[in-house]
């Protein structure tokens, strides 16, 4: 082959060529590819061994059986209830806070907490602008010679 026929060849469509051939070949091996069921046994034998059932566990009289372990588990929880509950009252007097401190800052500058001029009165003048710009720096010596 030429590498002027190479050049001239769609890559991509060759690829997509070359794997729906070989997703074909794949589907159509499939049983080959597969392996063989496994053997049934015979018709007489047991499917499944027979286990032996459980003997209950008795409990004396009047217990639930949850004993030392669930009584600490459960105040456990409670524990962690009451010690959430402080830190979202805490969360919410903080916020509580800070909007008041917001609030009473907006009505600081509403009312004058902040300078500004009296009615009637006239702005201060902006600061000057400049009528000119300054000038601009020299150009850069050549660093080799040869530029520009």
């Amino acid at each position: 082959m030429t590498s002027d026929l190479l050049a001239r060849v769609r890559w991509t469509n060759v690829g997509i060529v070359l794997l729906a051939a070989g997703l074909l070949a794949l589907v159509a091996g499939w049983p080959l590819l597969s392996p063989e069921a496994p053997a049934l046994p015979r018709g007489d034998a047991p499917v499944v061994a027979a286990t032996p059932e459980p003997e209950p566990v008795a409990r004396p009289a009047g217990t639930r059986g949850d004993g030392r372990a669930a009584r600490a588990r459960r105040a456990e929880e409670r524990r962690k209830r009451a010690a959430r509950a402080r830190r979202v009252e805490q969360r919410r007097k903080r916020a509580a806070r800070a909007g008041k401190r917001r609030r009473r800052a907006a009505r600081a500058r509403r009312i004058g907490g902040v300078r500004r001029p009296a009615p009637g009165a006239t702005a201060p003048a902006p600061p000057p602008v400049p009528r000119y710009a300054p000038a601009a720096p020299a150009p850069a010596s050549p660093e080799f010679g040869f530029e520009g």
